[in-house]
């Protein structure tokens, strides 16, 4: 059977069915995982995200003690876990819970050893190497004292934080309940990212978030914090870890953050607290005492201090499960979370009452009529209109004919009759507020206060089915609610009221769940099995839905409409401005999608397994992943989209007459109609309701990932990680091939050229590809993990690892596409109606909805959408027809000129090749005391096939122009001599011109040139696919990243009273991630400094997210005076100056680099637009001092802080009135080094406990400060240069930041 089509051969593609060595190989992977399990762990990270303990048990001269019984304890449950030394003296004792154990070593001739408070981490085996001597089993060596916090098993570099540190920080509720994953950008190598951090320098949306060591992949996001900062508590989870560079074989994505959920023991513990936040605790920031209002009565005051409520309640339990013996244990957190935040009224516009009722006089100016008008008029004719002055637009035709020239009968003092407003546009308005004033603009206040009610609960169960099985449940739901609703509205709350609001109801449901087991099968020999589900619903509701009175159909009478959301709801309407009217009326809701019911439902199924086999000096585990991921998304659900109109003022606007008496043919909105006229007439321009055979769609993923680890202990001070990771990253599937794409290599029937719409799925050879994605898959994902770590001494460590990981992202998932893939062209239809037509005796809107008296008497009376005969297109089945859809640029069978519009394209290759990581690090860790470390390291990382900010990197397959047709053609004019060649209408003139000047420039097509193209200029005919108005690289990720970084941490554990840790990263991160200039080579000719490039390479330059310096600095200090400490027999100096605490969080990073950007480019269809660097300029272009230094808050723009003089526009061809630009050259980023304001912040903590009992119960107050020196951060720097002189070119465009008081108290038993 053929497999495969012409495309698919050409382009070494043919995904359809597997094949059946793909078959064998599927199955035999499945094998191996069920069998064997599937999670390794290096030593540098514990399988499954649980904890372990390894070492070496050896006697006093070095020699291995074989079969000697290692017995781990845990201090909170009393739980006992023991395993035997192997042959050569090795030990692992995993996968445990983490937390503090107790460890017991006894053999045979030896005296016993027990270490006591030694505390293990998630995701890492913590080293433990014991020496015994000779002597009486009966006698025993007990160490009270953790050793050294070395890390002496593996080269993993990252960080762990305790539930006893984090919560003892300052960690505030900030618009939603305290977050934790917040903490993490506190570690060397992390900074603050689109939901999870950006790790390692690699970017936004790749790191991955793991929850008890399973992974919540979102497919549409990757790594989403959300799934934990809306589903975990704080007091719920028992420690994180971040993994910045050379992760285990066992984990996935550009760096990780595990969450490891509390365990309870075997005693009752927990928590009840409330936090409170409040408006008279904060500071009035920077640009908030600079804020006005402007009353009912016009009357204009500073506004009052930017309101907030905060509140939140949290509750914790744990302890044994009652009648198991103390087998079962669990711990269980419920949080719940209320804000209410303050609006500050600001400006709308709204129809006043006259105008509801046809009453447009207040905008006629009596005399002053059309400045570019016939002069000496004294009054109302064809020819002499009086600004404001609107017009009957069913009278065109008679008036023209009565006057022998074109025009429309004007309404007599601006009235509109009540026979002739449309029935539905005034039950439309019906609804709307009274105005404020008396103004026609700016006449409402609006506003709506926001805030969230969300809850959070989270639960852990861990059973001991026997000795050696053990049983582990997690649990974690949420709800994020916004109240009332999303409100949407410019600035974000400034909406009208229902059923014209800008908003809609979003609701945010993460779900995390998974079960564990683990069997110690024998001492050398466990097997862990988890099973994982994770869910991150995001529905969203339209606000008026089949709610009466607002719906379209049913209400207002509207008939014609499509079923679903065009006929259940609101209509969407805008209104136009004209010249003279330059506010409209503010939008009736988002008019969109943005405010239509729709949803996002990430789903995730994860099975793994890890096989730990312990043999002389290897620790061995064999194991994989298996994810099943989906993505259901519907921008829009339902058979149909919303029904919105743009109103315009074109049908009660007339025909302008010029100074020497001539009537243009055409209707001029400048000084007369007005749009809201317009919709009381019911006059619609034009409209489009989407009717959707496909509304919702659903991307699947099936990806498997087996691993091998080997952790060899050489010595017991050398240890070697060799790890190997496969991972299949299949592409995107449609769970029901409901795609389409384009493809390059079928001929489009159309304009007779390559490149046409295909679709997925087999639906007959040429109408689809014969698979289920066009996108081959890429087998050669391999990750080999490599690391050691030698103990020089007891103190000093060195280590070092290098790691190839993969992420998802492209066609493999992670981001863009990864429910919709390339689009669902051709499954749905517009149902577009004729446009208005402005010109000549015929000049009207769409249709009308209209059936008043007047026109009912008329014969123009409508309620239809599209007008009267108007017929609903139907959603066809893929067809041929339907492959030359969006095709345009060419003449039609009736001699019109069709519009292009864009395709999707989803590249065979590159598609399918996921984000790729080479981690590398070394370093030294040196134990200053025992409770005092200082880690240095080098960390690099380079990143291939990432995504970038911009999506024009590829320049073919963007449809480009080609800078080689720039250097030769820039200097070339039309057939007129005023217009550059590129840029002229694709005339059969300027065609030949063409050929003239180029004899290798081929049209693409015969009819792309014609005297009707009036939108296709010559510079089209030139792309690749020009029957395209742009093709969108769907995947086409090819930015690349090279960072660098030296990190140190100075870290004391609580020692004395006092814990901090101090990190430093010093880093910089090259590469190519925003948007380019061209995605071409450019020559010498194309360019302003005459200079040429490889692609891409003139916009390599410093990361938008090139953070050079990023310092933290946190820690507890704990009073010295109390029970047990200094004064402790003093039961007044205990009562005044015990129980006290102090904690800070300090933090400064550095700003990013600044993107400059130049929009005066007139270079056709190429990429971004970018000034030259003034060559002649001399200094440093920073002026003015800091940035925000000498400005006021009401003024934030009055200085430039950077010298325009420093750039220049590019040179151009000087051919044409308008020249053609040339491609600038001042770097993409960090032109003279120039970066944003950096960023300080100093958090700070009190709180003070008080025992209620003696021993078990305490009351703790807590008094939080937040940016305690009220410092702002200046930002939004004006990077578009301008030689404009009111230009915002390097002002500051915001200022954030105020001090804020948290308290809470909380009892804890």
């Amino acid at each position: 059977m053929e497999l495969c089509n012409s495309y698919q051969r050409q382009t070494r593609v043919c995904p359809g069915p597997l094949s059946s060595t793909g078959r064998r190989f599927t199955g035999f992977l499945l094998t191996l995982l069920l069998a064997l399990g599937v999670a390794t762990r290096t030593l540098e990270a514990q399988t499954g995200g649980e904890a372990g303990i390894q070492g070496t048990v050896v006697d006093s001269t070095g020699a291995a003690i074989p079969g000697a019984s290692v017995t781990a304890t845990n201090d909170a449950t009393g739980v006992t876990t023991t395993r035997e030394t192997s042959g050569s003296g090795l030990f692992t004792i995993s996968p445990i819970i983490p937390g503090v154990y107790t460890v017991n070593v006894k053999a045979t001739g030896f005296q016993g050893y027990t270490q006591k408070n030694f505390n293990i981490d998630a995701l890492k085996l913590t080293g433990l190497n014991i020496t015994m001597k000779l002597g009486e089993s009966s006698t025993e060596i007990t160490v009270d004292a953790a050793p050294p916090a070395l890390e002496t098993t593996n080269a993993v570099l990252g960080a762990v934080m305790e539930n006893s540190t984090y919560e003892n920080l300052p960690l505030q509720m900030n618009g939603q309940q305290r977050d934790p994953t917040a903490f993490a950008v506190l570690t060397p190598g992390v900074q603050s990212g689109s939901r999870a951090p950006i790790i390692g320098g690699t970017g936004n949306y790749l790191a991955s978030v793991y929850v008890d060591g399973i992974p919540v992949t979102t497919v549409n996001q990757q790594g989403d914090n959300r799934v934990v900062s809306n589903a975990i508590p704080v007091e719920a989870i028992d420690q994180f870890q971040v993994v910045t560079s050379t992760p285990a074989a066992e984990y996935q994505g550009a760096g990780l953050i595990n969450f490891t959920l509390k365990s309870g023991g075997s005693g009752y513990h927990g928590t009840a607290a409330i936090f409170v936040r409040n408006t008279i605790f904060d500071t009035w920031g920077f640009t908030a005492p600079a804020l006005t209002v402007t009353n009912a009565a016009g009357v204009t005051t500073p506004a009052p201090k930017p309101v907030e409520h905060q509140n939140e309640i949290v509750g914790s339990l744990g302890g044994q499960i009652p009648f198991t013996h103390k087998k079962g244990f669990f711990f269980a957190t419920y949080d719940r979370f209320h804000s209410r935040n303050g609006i500050n009224p600001s400006s709308l516009t709204i129809p006043t009452l006259a105008m509801r009722n046809g009453d447009f006089s207040q905008l006629l100016q009596p005399n002053v009529f059309n400045p570019n008008g016939p002069t000496g008029c004294t009054g109302t004719t064809v020819k002499c209109q009086p600004i404001g002055q609107i017009y009957d637009p069913t009278t065109t035709a008679a008036c023209s004919a009565a006057n022998g020239t074109y025009c429309r009968n004007p309404y007599p003092n601006n009235q509109i009759p009540t026979a002739e407003i449309s029935p539905i546009a005034q039950k439309m308005q019906s609804f709307l507020p009274t105005p404020s004033n008396a103004g026609i603009s700016g006449n409402y206040l609006g506003g709506v206060p926001t805030g969230y009610d969300n809850w959070e609960f989270a639960t852990r169960l861990d059973f001991d089915l026997t000795q050696r099985q053990r049983l582990s449940y997690v649990l974690t739901i949420g709800t994020r609610k916004n109240v009332p609703f999303t409100v949407g509205g410019s600035p974000a709350g400034v909406v009208l009221p229902i059923p014209y609001t800008a908003g809609s109801t979003a609701i945010i449901k993460p779900t995390v769940m998974d079960v564990e087991h683990t069997w110690t099968i024998r001492d050398n020999l466990v097997n862990q099995f988890k099973y994982g589900y994770s869910r991150f619903a995001q529905p969203v509701g339209s606000l008026t839905e089949n709610v009466a009175p607002y719906r379209a159909a049913a209400d207002f009478g509207i008939t014609n409409l499509p079923a679903g959301q065009a006929a259940d709801e609101f209509p969407g309407a805008s209104f136009g401005a004209t010249t003279t009217f330059g506010i409209p009326e503010t939008t009736w809701t988002s008019a969109g999608a943005s405010g239509a019911t729709g949803t996002t439902v990430p789903n995730t199924y994860t099975m793994l397994d890890n096989l730990q086999w312990v043999k002389g000096k290897h620790a061995l585990t064999l194991g994989g992943q298996i994810q099943w991921l989906q993505d259901n998304v519907a921008a829009q659900a339902g058979p149909s989209g919303i029904f919105t109109t743009a109103y315009d003022a074109n049908s009660t606007a007339s025909f302008p007459t010029n100074a020497a008496g001539v009537t243009s043919p055409t209707l001029s909105t400048a000084y007369t109609g007005f749009s809201y006229a317009s919709y009381l007439l019911g006059a619609v321009p034009s409209s489009n309701v989407a009717i959707q055979g496909v509304s919702e769609t659903g991307g699947r993923y099936r990806d498997m990932s087996p691993y091998v680890q080997d952790d060899w202990k050489i010595t017991p001070k050398l240890t070697v990680n060799l790890g190997l990771r496969w991972d299949y990253l299949p592409p995107y599937h449609e769970v029901e091939d409901r795609w389409s794409f384009l493809n390059p290599n079928i001929v489009n029937t159309a304009t007779g050229n390559l490149g046409a719409l295909q679709y997925a799925g087999n639906r007959g050879a040429g109408v689809s590809c014969q698979c289920r994605t066009p996108v081959n898959t890429w087998w050669k994902n391999y990750g080999p993990r490599v690391g050691f770590a030698y103990a020089v001494t007891p103190t000093t460590v060195i280590r070092g690892g290098y790691a190839l990981v993969y992420s998802l992202g492209g066609g493999v998932g992670g981001r863009g596409g990864a429910g919709t893939g390339t689009g669902a062209t051709g499954f749905n239809v517009s149902a577009t109606t004729p446009a208005q037509v402005t010109t000549g005796t015929t000049a009207g809107p769409s249709y009308y909805l209209n059936n008043s008296q007047a026109f009912t008497a008329a014969g123009l009376a409508n309620t239809a959408y599209g007008g009267p005969g108007y017929v609903l297109p139907t959603p066809t089945a893929p067809s041929t027809a339907n492959q030359t859809l969006n095709t345009g640029n060419y003449l039609n069978a009736a001699g019109a000129y069709v519009t292009a519009s864009t395709m999707a394209y989803a590249d065979p290759y590159l598609s399918s090749r996921a984000p790729e990581f080479s981690f590398y690090n070394g370093g030294i860790q040196q134990s200053l005391t025992k409770d005092l470390t200082l880690t240095l390291n080098y960390a690099g990382t380079q990143s291939h096939f990432v995504a970038a900010s911009g999506s024009n990197g590829r320049g073919y397959w963007s449809n480009q122009l080609n800078p080689t047709y720039l250097a030769a053609l820039g200097n070339v004019t039309d057939s007129t001599g005023a217009t550059p060649l590129l840029s002229a209408q694709a005339t059969p003139a300027n065609v030949a011109i063409l050929q003239a000047k180029m004899p290798t420039a081929k049209l693409p097509y015969a009819s792309i040139s014609s005297t009707n193209s009036k939108t296709t200029t010559i510079a089209q005919t030139l792309v690749a696919f020009p029957q395209y108005s742009g093709v969108t690289d769907t995947w086409g990720d090819v930015s690349n990243f090279s960072y660098n970084a030296l990190q140190a941490s100075l870290a004391q554990r609580l020692a004395h009273g006092v814990s901090f840790t101090i990190n430093y990263t010093w880093s910089k991160n090259v590469g190519d991630d925003g948007t380019f200039r061209s995605g071409y080579d450019l020559p010498s000719g194309a360019t302003s400094n005459g200079k040429s490039y490889k692609a891409n390479r003139i916009d390599r330059a410093e990361t938008v997210t090139n953070i050079p310096q990023n310092i933290s600095f946190y820690g507890v200090y704990q009073s010295p005076f109390g029970k047990n400490k200094l004064a402790g027999g003093n039961k007044w100096v205990s009562a005044i100056a015990g129980g006290w605490q102090l904690s800070n969080i300090y933090t400064y990073t550095s700003g990013a680099p600044i993107a400059i950007t130049y929009a005066g480019c007139t270079t056709p269809l190429v990429g971004q637009c970018m000034p030259d660097v003034n060559p002649n300029y001399v200094g440093s272009p920073r002026i003015n001092g800091a940035f925000g230094s000498g400005i006021k808050a009401n003024a934030l723009s009055a200085k430039q802080y950077i010298d325009p003089k420093a750039f220049m526009a590019p040179n151009n061809y000087g051919a044409g009135a308008t020249p053609i630009t040339k491609i600038g050259d001042a770097p993409r980023t960090a032109p003279y080094g120039m970066h944003a304001p950096g960023k300080y912040n100093l958090d700070l903590s009190l709180r003070r406990t008080f025992n209620l009992t003696p021993e078990r119960l305490r009351l703790v107050l807590e008094a939080d400060g937040l940016n305690i020196t009220n410092h702002p951060t200046f930002g939004t720097i004006g990077s578009v240069w301008s030689t404009a002189a009111n230009s915002t070119f390097g002002t500051v465009g915001s200022a954030s930041g105020n001090r804020d008081f948290q308290f809470a108290g909380r009892v804890n038993f």
